[in-house]
């Protein structure tokens, strides 16, 4: 699982109560739903999951690391795992961890979840990461991204749309950040700003994900999305880049 900052509400609750009893009576059971790993444990005792239960928190790029530990911790040939993130909108502690949040991308909560096993592609379905690095310097981390991805030619061939992760409280340097993966690979394929459609929360880009595998089933994006336009996604790979401090891209495939 990923989460950038958990159960807000007990976490809220279990700090409420902390002060007002001048942290005499905070509540264990608060405390312990407080906990990040707490949330997975349940979806764990829900479908009587009985393997490793991980949990990754790293802001808004709580999913992508979610998908990396998980390839780490399930080598070829185990069952099945579940890869999920998830965050909560709280009224009084959401706007304190997403500030810039807008009119136009409203503090929101959500989260998105893949049945995924190691290594196996029978169905066709592949979900992969492909990049994670810190922007210490914009024009070098663009360009690793784009050596990562295979190069301007095959960025070109191979990718039928962009989800862009473009969080409010970074909007300029990730759109900055966006332009010039854009100039510097020569993408001209559909570009999606996912957190408008979703809102922010930390782990959007989880729904994100799910959204493009659905669009990729369904061989478009929807043309109310794409200025009235309906090309077709066929053969081609969903590309989703979550931009801002870290610059990240996953890849997914479908038949």
């Amino acid at each position: 699982m990923g989460t950038g900052w958990g159960a807000l509400s007990e976490t809220h609750d279990f700090l409420g109560r902390l002060f007002d009893t001048d942290e005499q009576f905070p509540s264990p059971t608060d405390f312990v739903g407080s906990v990040h790993n707490s949330s997975a444990s349940q979806i764990a005792i829900y479908f009587q999951a009985t393997g490793p239960n991980l949990t990754a928190s790293a802001g808004n790029y709580s999913f992508e690391q979610a998908l990396m530990t998980a390839s780490l911790a399930a080598p070829a040939g185990d069952g099945p795992f579940f890869v999920l993130a998830a965050d909560e909108y709280h009224p009084h502690l959401s706007p304190l961890f997403e500030p810039a949040s807008s009119a136009e991308c409203p503090a929101a909560d959500g989260g998105g979840a893949l049945c995924l096993q190691y290594g196996f592609a029978a169905s066709g379905l592949t979900i992969s990461n492909s990049f994670f690095r810190r922007d210490d310097n914009t024009e070098q981390v663009i360009a690793a991204l784009i050596h990562a991805l295979g190069g301007e030619a095959a960025i070109q061939a191979d990718y039928g749309m962009l989800l862009a992760g473009i969080p409010a409280a970074c909007r300029g340097r990730a759109t900055e950040q966006l332009k010039a993966f854009l100039a510097q690979s020569g993408f001209a394929a559909p570009v999606v700003d996912y957190r408008r459609l979703t809102g922010e929360f930390a782990s959007a880009s989880a729904v994100a994900a799910v959204m493009a595998i659905h669009w990729l089933q369904q061989g478009c994006i929807p043309p109310s999305l794409n200025g009235g336009d309906n090309s077709t996604l066929t053969q081609k790979k969903a590309l989703i880049i979550g931009f801002g401090p870290y610059v990240t891209s996953m890849e997914i495939t479908a038949p």
